[in-house]
């Protein structure tokens, strides 16, 4: 059942999340006409392009081979991003209309029915798992945690991500893309990460992200910094008037070559009873 969109506001910035998805699916700035966020994952999108604002990618980033995920002798049927789009969420608190955390929780072996790439299929993991995303504004920026809780009575290996779509600035061919890492500094065009293969860019150690362009005349700027991730991907079709800028843990670029999970660069271990947190921070101007 669709929920009405969920308001968080400032004198700076009105951010709407949908509460079953997680998803934030507007991004307005006091003074500006340019909406931020690709609409796909509004419920009442029914335009082209990928049907999705943002996505929790977890336990996996990236493809699953066969649909089919291994760890040490467990085999469990997964899909592309995991499981948890597939589950929906719930309101655990509010703030002022200035922070909102949700909630969603998922019982180890559950069968959850899913349709993807044309069929219906039961996914399921074997480990019980919360996760609670939170959202709160400061000033320009958008501050999103992600914490992740093992509930299992076993140690739980994962990759977790998040996939915000922006929408482009006009005339994207201009726009720039700069990347840090902890060793180097890079600036590419739209047009240099379209020219890679699925129009993917795997970006190693990667902490900061800004993209810049022209809106109305004005400077149009979305950064993010995501320290505790480790590595990002960058995504954006040919023609599509969107951009995915992904913090992860995993880069699934060799991931088509092996099913374990536990063997995946990036892969994380998290005890039984035990969390961690992943920050990101989007600043918008």
């Amino acid at each position: 059942m669709n929920q009405p969109a969920y308001k968080l506001s400032n004198k700076t910035l009105e951010v709407q999340i949908r509460p079953e998805t997680a998803q934030v699916i507007s991004v307005n700035l006091d003074g500006k006409k340019h909406q931020y966020i690709w609409p796909g994952g509004k419920s009442d999108y029914l335009g082209a392009g990928w049907q999705n604002s943002d996505l929790i990618m977890f336990p996996v980033v990236g493809p699953v081979p066969e649909n089919q995920l291994f760890y040490n002798e467990t085999s469990c049927t997964m899909i592309q991003h995991g499981i948890s789009r597939c589950l929906p969420w719930c309101i655990d608190s509010e703030s002022d209309n200035k922070i909102l955390r949700l909630i969603q929780n998922y019982l180890g072996e559950t069968r959850i029915p899913v349709r993807f790439s044309n069929e219906t299929v039961e996914i399921s993991w074997p480990f019980s798992f919360k996760l609670i995303s939170s959202f709160e504004l400061n000033d320009n920026e958008l501050f999103e945690q992600l914490e992740l809780i093992n509930e299992s009575n076993m140690p739980m290996p994962y990759g977790l991500g998040r996939h915000p779509a922006f929408n482009l600035p006009e005339r994207p061919h201009r726009s720039k893309i700069e990347i840090e890492s902890k060793t180097i500094k890079q600036i590419i065009s739209l047009g240099d990460l379209r020219s890679l293969t699925n129009c993917v860019a795997f970006l190693e150690d990667s902490q900061f992200i800004r993209l810049t362009g022209e809106e109305n005349g004005e400077l149009f700027l979305v950064e993010l910094e995501f320290p505790d991730f480790g590595n990002s991907m960058l995504w954006s079709p040919e023609e599509a008037q969107y951009i995915a800028i992904e913090p992860t843990t995993i880069l699934p670029k060799d991931e088509l070559l092996y099913k374990k999970l536990d063997q995946r660069k990036g892969a994380k271990i998290l005890d039984p009873n035990s969390s961690e947190f992943y920050r990101t921070i989007i600043r918008f101007a």
